[in-house]
């Protein structure tokens, strides 16, 4: 879900369930220190074997940073965080959350968002934090076992042999099929050996279903197209990267030493581009990441640049040996080797012939022209829970089995790879 988008009025459904205080002050575990009062109210857990649908009254969101009922023990909330610049409309959140119990590799998980009010953020912040808190559920969709699917499949990795599990999916139109369950979950979900980097490609939230799907979709469109100028000699826009530039030395609210690379390439009736933000500490490197697509390469570069920036301003969540947690100040996002900006810049020559300039008025594009520039099968998996159903928030999984996904795995002809995704 983007600032763009008309947001909604959250309210968290609570309780005066005790069970429901378990499971979150089980979620939290050492990160809350807090006794769990048995007389205070808590926020409906979508787990609890009490109550398999909404029985609680209802309340505002809750935006004080020590209001009642949000909160781990009484709720998924750890901490969250607003700052901006009035003069300028620029307000970024941090949104912390707990993650689902038995969850591999992650204690916690961040959510954040930019807007014109302090707000919106927070309530964009909120809708991510609960998108990527779903990320680590089982998809709600009917689960088998067996050598092979009980009917039509979606992926081309279809073998007979050993059995294996599968998950029901839907196609755009409606239509069931099946899924083998490890292209709908987490890597990092997996048991066996240690947990790897999370990939969350396609996964959205939204009220609309409609507009889930197209965020879903979009985000495909976008990482395999900028997989495909990754690893196929792409060049930077001297054009675009001047724009963006200036955005950055204008903003109070950017890190000192910083500059960001800008580059953009096309998908079908889509432009897809790429930001980099390269902040200097002494002799140590840090970079964020935003990617975006848009019906012009403005917009496109606009949506990258914004999340780049988000990310380039995220306060980082820390823990204490004692489970206390806080947030420090930002440092730019993830370390890079000393070297690895001077060898993105050579393996990825700037150009200033950019000739993507859009004269003529521009129509919305929709999911079908999403669906063209995906050229390939795309299916949905349910992914929400009852709290989000609760807050009327629609949260899927779109997914493109027939193709690549932009990672830390991504590799250019050079050699590089883009450190600067994690894992």
């Amino acid at each position: 879900m983007t600032s763009t988008d008309a947001l909604p009025q959250l309210s968290l459904p609570v309780t005066n369930c005790r069970s429901c205080g378990v499971l979150w002050a089980a979620e939290a575990g050492p990160l809350v220190t807090a006794n769990t009062d048995p007389s205070h109210t808590f926020v409906l857990h979508p787990d609890c074997w009490e109550h398999p649908r909404c029985d609680g009254l209802w309340q505002g969101l809750d935006f004080e940073s020590n209001g009642p009922n949000v909160h781990a023990p009484y709720g998924p909330l750890l901490l969250q965080q607003v700052d901006g610049d009035p003069s300028t409309g620029e307000w970024s959140s941090a949104v912390l959350v707990t993650v689902p119990c038995g969850t591999r590799g992650f204690a916690a998980v961040v959510g954040g968002g930019m807007a014109a009010t302090p707000k919106d953020a927070l309530t964009l912040g909120w809708i991510e934090a609960l998108e990527r808190r779903c990320t680590f559920r089982r998809p709600r969709e009917r689960l088998i076992l067996a050598t092979q699917p009980p009917g039509p499949a979606t992926s081309g990795t279809v073998t007979v042999g050993a059995p294996t599990w599968w998950t029901m999916a839907h196609e755009l139109d409606g239509m069931p099929t099946w899924l083998p369950f490890q292209e709908a979950v987490l890597a990092s979900q997996w048991r066996g050996a240690s947990a790897i980097t999370t990939d969350s490609t396609g996964m959205s939230a939204h009220t609309s279903k409609e507009r889930a799907v197209f965020h879903g979709l979009r985000e495909w469109v976008e990482r395999s197209a900028l997989h495909q100028w990754w690893t196929q000699r792409g060049s930077r826009c001297s054009i675009h990267t001047d724009i963006t530039s200036d955005l950055l030395k204008r903003s109070p609210l950017a890190l000192p030493h910083s500059d960001c690379e800008v580059w953009h390439l096309r998908r079908g009736n889509w432009h897809v581009a790429g930001c980099l933000i390269f902040t200097e500490h002494g002799e140590r490197l840090t970079a964020a990441f935003g990617g975006g697509a848009g019906v012009t390469v403005d917009s496109a570069v606009h949506s990258a640049w914004r999340e780049a920036f988000q990310m380039h301003t995220a306060p980082r969540p820390v823990a204490s040996q004692e489970g206390r947690v806080r947030f420090d100040p930002p440092n730019g996002h993830n370390p890079v080797g000393e070297n690895f900006r001077a060898r993105f810049l050579e393996t990825f020559p700037s150009r200033s012939d950019c000739g993507e300039i859009e004269t003529a008025p521009i129509e919305e594009r929709g999911t079908e022209s999403l669906v063209e520039a995906v050229d390939g099968r795309a299916v949905t998996v349910d992914c929400g829970d009852e709290l989000t159903d609760a807050l009327g928030l629609h949260v899927l999984r779109v997914v493109c089995p027939e193709l690549p996904r932009f990672t830390p795995d991504t590799r250019a002809p050079s050699g590089l790879t883009p450190v600067f995704l994690g894992g």
